[in-house]
C-alpha cells in the first residue's frame, strides 16, 4: 500500500500510476481496506487500470464491509449512476472475492 502511495504521488521515483494501480492492488488482494478504497477512484477514472465500473463498485463493496465510511458514500453515489447489469456483476464480483496471503 505504500508503495502505491510512492509511485501515486513520485515520491523517490517518478510516477507511475500503472505501479501505484499494481502496487494498491496487491495491497487490496490481501483484504486490506485502504487499499481497496484507493481502487475505487482508480477504476472509475481508469487512472493505471482500464476503466472498469463495476470493479469499483466490487471494491467500494469490500471496503465499505470493513468500515470505511467513505467508501460507503460512494458506493451509494456509484450505485444511482450504474446500470442494473453493473450492479450484478460487481455484486457477483464482491460474494466470490478471497483474500489472499502473497509471502514475500
Amino acid at each position: 500500500y505504500n508503495l502505491g502511495k510512492l509511485y501515486r504521488d513520485g515520491i523517490g521515483t517518478d510516477a507511475d500510476p500503472i505501479a501505484a494501480a499494481g502496487w494498491f492492488m496487491r495491497a487490496a488482494v490481501q483484504g486490506y481496506a485502504k487499499a481497496q478504497e484507493k481502487l475505487i477512484r482508480r477504476f472509475t477514472d481508469g487512472t493505471g487500470v482500464d476503466r472498469d465500473m463495476a470493479e469499483a463498485l466490487k471494491w467500494a463493496t469490500l471496503a465499505t464491509r470493513q468500515g470505511r465510511a467513505s467508501a460507503q458514500a460512494i458506493l451509494d453515489d456509484m450505485r444511482t449512476s450504474m446500470s442494473r447489469q453493473q450492479i450484478d456483476e460487481a455484486e457477483l464480483r464482491a460474494k466470490a472475492f478471497q483474500p489472499v496471503s502473497i509471502s514475500r
